[in-house]
């Protein structure tokens, strides 16, 4: 009995053994024929190469390899703008980009060279300009991620326009004898697959060589770049920096709680409180160069997991090696990419920085709060408040570097991210918090590779990584996104005629190369594109605006020139608009620093005497011209200068009106001792030690200058005057020292009021 029940438990185990191995084997077939579907579905895209006799193989492998060079062009151009072969012209109808290389910030692009020849897309950026969020709701968009299908058909459209030009009437086929006659159109069809590149062309040609005659009509290059890696990885790069506010919180808002205190030498801190007279005021344009600096130096040293340059940098300072670690983006999970190399830049572009609140023109200091005793019972005191908030959006250019592409050859995709700050906030907790960012909700359909495994999971849910192996990656196939785009730049709402010719306002000359876009009212924009040369010998642009009745705007923007916006111009539809802009040069004009007058602390009765100095060896001047906008139209512009010896410097500035602000520094060590006061309260005399101890300053601001409307008004800087050979001369107020008592150091808050009663003495002059 016993042996008959392990009998019927044998034979029960190798029933379910071979159930099992059934199970298995329907598993694995079922996944074979899914992988044989997929992989034939991926075959039936190559197309068949024609295979030439011999005698003609010479011919075949000449009208390859001018198939190759011209799509590997087209691939490089391809991965130089993120996407797209050409901006100014996307090659696709419905697509056009607002391109401004003066203000990336308010642009579709960011420009790799100040000519605005290598243009660079955003793949994220906020749409709408600099104070949306009250009346016009903030807006961030992916618009210029292309799809794979777009990059397929610009490829196509690249290729069939550029190919005969390699072909050159296959001049050089003829000198070897053969005979080319075109019997049916070129069409080109570009193919991005799993691994690699296909380029199909369909070109009926008879070759004749000799009495030997052969029809052929297909050829075919496969190009080992495995670009759908590049784009998933871009991808990902872009999804990661929208739900994780890398840029923002890593980079920018680390950078600043960092490099920010109380202190002349450092960015204006979120939140800070002193006590006392001696505050710190900073230069808004020294601040904004200060941010470029950082945003310079620390952003190639961003690096990103199982990439072959991700590796984690160490430094034995703890400051350095917090930062290093913020900088390591973990985005990948375990995926390794040993060929891949990603690189962040930030080139010293022009950046949108507002701080507030501001103290006038150019100027940041604190509120300050002074508390007085009646009847003078107590020791007055100041309390001050360093409260600032920055808006910030700047553009970092990534690229993936594949060093293993294209036969060693290596191949770069660059595409453009850009940070934004908002009362110190991302646009996340902003949008959470204080305002709202409007996004954009792009719809992606997700394709996995069928030998995949692992996943890598975005917010939504969408898997987007397959398991990693030596031959197939991962497959991403974003074939939308939605673009959104704004209305009023459309290509169908430009209906109105409009004839744009610009000039050198000094010389008189015709300019090429200058931007222009149509502003309606306070948010629509729309780039009407750059000038050229034309055919009448002028330089401007023909083309057509979109329509705007009564608050339009012409801006013109070119490198070294003024930028002009002419205003109120209103358009209608087929209106005929002829217009010349002449855009204002700046001029490099030499600048002096001069200590005009010295201020005797008397209390009500100041002596200002005209006594010109130079700076000491202890002293450093930070100069501040801004240009202000007098009307709706003008410009504005903020140059700093630092003067720390009697030598002149150089500054470039456009002819206008502007206000003058100065700070002067003095490095020397100085002390407050303790003063022994005596208070009478209720006939009893009280005596107090004012500073309790003695009160130490590495560095003291000294004097200053605040020439501007609130003061003694803007001073006209005439174009005359920076044609002319001379040197514009600032001249500042010198607070004297020693500071005996604490109440001394509040003649530092009085700079505006003794500018003001000087208004003459300290006027800057041509000289």
């Amino acid at each position: 009995m016993i042996k008959q029940k392990k009998m019927n438990r044998k034979a029960q185990i190798t029933l379910y053994i071979i159930i099992g191995i059934i199970i298995l084997l329907a598993v694995i077939l079922i996944i074979y024929l899914t992988y044989g579907a997929r992989k034939a579905e991926v075959q039936r895209t190559v197309p068949e190469v024609s295979t030439m006799p011999l005698a003609y193989r010479s011919a075949e492998i000449f009208i390859t390899d001018c198939l190759e060079q011209t799509a590997e062009t087209a691939l490089r151009e391809l991965g130089a703008h993120g996407g797209w072969i050409s901006v100014r012209n996307p090659l696709l109808f419905e697509k056009e980009f607002n391109i401004d290389i003066v203000k990336p910030y308010d642009s579709d692009v960011v420009s790799m060279d100040k000519m605005g020849n290598n243009l660079v897309p955003y793949w994220w950026h906020v749409k709408t300009p600099y104070g949306c969020g009250t009346e016009v709701p903030c807006f961030a968009t992916q618009e210029n991620v292309p799809t794979i299908t777009e990059m397929e058909e610009q490829m196509n459209i690249y290729i069939k326009k550029h190919l005969p030009e390699c072909f050159n009437e296959f001049k050089d086929l003829r000198k070897q004898g053969f005979e080319i006659t075109e019997l049916g159109p070129l069409e080109i069809d570009s193919r991005i697959l799993l691994e690699n590149m296909i380029f199909y062309m369909k070109y009926p040609l008879k070759i004749k060589k000799g009495d030997q005659v052969l029809d052929v009509e297909s050829f075919a290059k496969a190009l080992d770049l495995n670009f759908r890696q590049i784009y998933n990885q871009a991808f990902t790069i872009t999804s990661d920096e929208i739900n994780g506010q890398r840029l923002e919180n890593s980079l920018f808002l680390n950078l600043l709680g960092i490099y920010s205190d109380v202190d002349f030498n450092k960015l204006p801190p979120i939140a800070a409180t002193t006590e006392g007279y001696d505050i710190v005021v900073w230069p808004k344009v020294m601040v904004e160069t200060k941010v470029k600096d950082l945003l310079k130096l620390y952003t190639p040293f961003i690096r990103v997991n199982g990439t072959a340059n991700g590796m984690r940098l160490t430094d034995p300072n703890p400051m350095a090696q917090g930062i290093y670690d913020s900088l390591f983006f973990s985005m990948f999970e375990d995926y390794k990419f040993p060929d891949t190399q990603i690189n962040y830049y930030f080139l010293d572009w022009p950046i949108d920085f507002h701080v507030t609140p501001p103290a006038g023109p150019g100027i940041l200091k604190p509120k300050s709060y002074k508390t007085e005793y009646p009847f003078g019972i107590w020791q007055s005191s100041q309390r001050n408040l360093y409260e600032f908030f920055y808006d910030i959006s700047f553009p970092v250019v990534v690229e993936i570097y594949d060093s293993k592409a294209l036969g060693g050859k290596g191949y770069s995709f660059f595409f453009a991210l850009e940070g934004n700050i908002l009362d110190n906030k991302n646009l996340l907790d902003w949008n959470q918090g204080l305002g709202t960012v409007s996004w954009d909700q792009s719809i992606y359909s997700i394709e996995i590779n069928p030998d995949a495994g692992g996943t890598h999971t975005l917010e939504g849910g969408e898997a987007i990584f397959g398991q990693f192996n030596a031959s197939n990656e991962f497959v991403l196939n974003a074939t939308t996104p939605i673009h959104t785009k704004s209305l009023f730049d459309r290509f169908e709402q430009k209906i109105s005629n409009v004839t744009i010719y610009t000039k050198d306002k000094k010389t008189g000359q015709y300019l090429t190369e200058v931007a222009v876009e149509f502003i309606c009212g306070r948010y629509k924009a729309a780039s009407l594109g750059a000038t050229e040369l034309l055919e009448d010998g002028k330089s401007g642009i023909i083309t057509k605006a979109p329509i705007c009745y009564g608050d339009g705007r012409l801006r013109f923007d070119l490198i070294n020139y003024d930028t002009l916006t002419l205003g109120p111009i209103s358009t209608e539809v087929d209106g005929n608009l002829i217009l010349t802009a002449e855009l204002e040069p700046v001029r490099q004009q030499e600048v002096s620093f001069k200590k005009v007058a010295r201020i005797e602390p008397s209390g009500e009765n100041i002596t200002v005497t005209n006594i010109y100095q130079d700076l000491q060896f202890y002293e450093k001047a930070i100069v501040i011209l801004q240009k202000e906008k007098t009307s709706p139209y003008d410009s504005k512009l903020s140059v700093a200068l630092s003067f720390d010896t009697a030598e002149n410097k150089i500054v470039e500035i456009p002819p206008g009106q502007y206000s003058i602000n100065v700070i002067i520094m003095d490095s020397r060590n100085m002390t407050i001792q303790p003063e022994k006061r005596v208070y009478k309260v209720d006939d009893e005399d009280y005596e107090v030690w004012i500073p309790p101890e003695p009160i130490e300053f590495d560095e003291l601001m000294s004097g200053g200058l605040e020439y501007n409307n609130n003061t003694c008004g803007l001073v006209n800087v005439h174009d005359y005057e920076l044609d002319a050979d001379n040197v514009l001369e600032i001249r500042s107020l010198l607070i004297k020292r020693p500071f005996i008592r604490v109440e001394d150091i509040s003649e530092l808050g009085r700079i505006a009021e003794y500018t003001n009663t000087s208004c003459t003495t300290l006027r800057p002059r041509f000289i």
